[in-house]
């Protein structure tokens, strides 16, 4: 019967990556372990990795390399390591934060005055942004996704911009929104009135017609 000394077998594996994750930026993972190593195989989200143009593995599949990160490049990672004594793996859940980027701002372009105004901001981003918002200029709301105003008045016109940021990649990105308040007038006329008019105008009209006739006939 072979026994198997503590430098052959292979243990406490594990997957360091070199600095922080960000879209764009380089980044290693490597591979490490306790014991006399022979091979290691890399694997995405349950099957063996593909190498696309911005990855490369060197120092015997120690070290797997972005090149530039990309969304795509989150999942789940794992590193097997073996000799022909025994075997062991580490897990590794990536994910690239990316950020803010197609900010948009939902809700009216145009209100009247003492209606209430709602407004959502929303970008993608990884972590999630955090957003500011201002009216021409002037910061009116920090840290909301929505802006309310329960009752809008003329000076509530304007620019709306909101400013969405991603505090992990650092970055910032925008949207504006024009917004008309008006105060809009009502007719002090019912539907009943309007149809009464419609009614009258057909009577005179009918009695003019008549008389007519009649003028002519004498």
């Amino acid at each position: 019967m072979t026994l198997l000394s503590s430098s052959e077998r292979v243990s406490d594996t594990s997957i360091r990556p070199s600095t922080q994750l960000i879209e764009g930026n380089s980044v290693n993972l490597t591979c490490d372990g306790v014991g006399s190593i022979f091979t290691r195989e890399w694997m995405k989200d349950g099957s063996s990795l593909t190498q696309t143009d911005n990855m490369i593995l060197y120092d015997t599949n120690r070290v797997l390399s972005f090149l530039s990160l990309k969304k795509t490049d989150s999942g789940e990672y794992v590193c097997k390591i073996s000799n022909p004594f025994s075997n062991d793996e580490a897990k590794y859940n990536m994910i690239v934060n990316y950020g803010p980027e197609n900010v948009q701002i939902t809700g009216p372009s145009e209100i009247n005055v003492k209606q209430t105004l709602t407004l959502t901001c929303s970008a993608a981003s990884t972590p999630s942004a955090s957003y500011t918002w201002l009216l021409n200029g002037i910061n009116i709301l920090y840290n909301s996704a929505v802006f309310t105003k329960n009752t809008t008045e003329l000076s509530d016109s304007g620019n709306y911009t909101c400013q969405a940021l991603n505090e992990i990649t650092g970055r910032t990105s925008s949207a504006v929104h024009r917004l008309s308040v008006t105060e809009k007038t009502t007719s002090t006329c019912s539907a009943g009135c309007i149809a009464g008019i419609v009614i009258t105008c057909f009577v005179i009209c009918g009695a003019a017609a008549g008389g007519y006739f009649i003028y002519k006939k004498q």
